[in-house]
């Protein structure tokens, strides 16, 4: 329970300040998008669209934390991997990405949820409810989902380098 306290406690820290700026400054015409800034870049998972979006992307990230032996190397991975996200050139591909402004901490959740396959009891089931959570998401409209399967998909593979790295049997 105590292991791997900075990780809990930057995550703790993390969502104190996604609370307070999802209240004093919900997200309009700043986050990622087409174009985007470096700035817009590195601080799109700290915006949320609203209270409720922010306390559902906090659940998330603080249950991998608290329920997984999380590393602050897969924290700062995660976050790495979701500000990768090749948003202008993707952006040619979908109407979607070209209009719409990404707000939110799923994407690192996303890519959190795949780096800790090689703690899941069961992977398969887990790695396939994961992708069906995913593929659901497409129904809704102003859900970036490219984003999280982007996200899910190139941490996948880096999880399973950890596997193998642990001589641990693959799914």
């Amino acid at each position: 329970m105590f292991r791997r306290k900075k990780t809990k406690a930057a995550a703790l820290l993390a969502g104190a300040v996604i609370i307070v700026l999802s209240i004093a400054m919900p997200a309009s015409t700043y986050g990622l998008h087409a174009g985007c800034s470096l700035a817009e870049r590195m601080t799109y998972p700290f915006l949320h669209a609203n209270i409720l979006h922010a306390g559902l992307n906090m659940y998330v990230l603080l249950s991998a934390v608290f329920l997984y032996d999380v590393s602050p190397r897969q924290l700062l991975l995660s976050y790495l991997i979701a500000v990768s996200f090749p948003v202008t050139q993707l952006a040619a591909l979908s109407s979607q990405l070209s209009t719409n402004i990404t707000v939110g901490l799923s994407g690192i959740n996303y890519a959190l949820m795949a780096l800790i396959i090689p703690q899941v009891a069961q992977p398969r089931p887990y790695i396939l409810t994961v992708l069906a959570y995913i593929f659901v998401g497409f129904a809704f409209p102003n859900c970036n989902n490219v984003l999280h399967l982007y996200c899910f998909l190139l941490a996948l593979p880096l999880s399973m380098l950890r596997r193998h790295r642990n001589n641990t049997p693959p799914p």
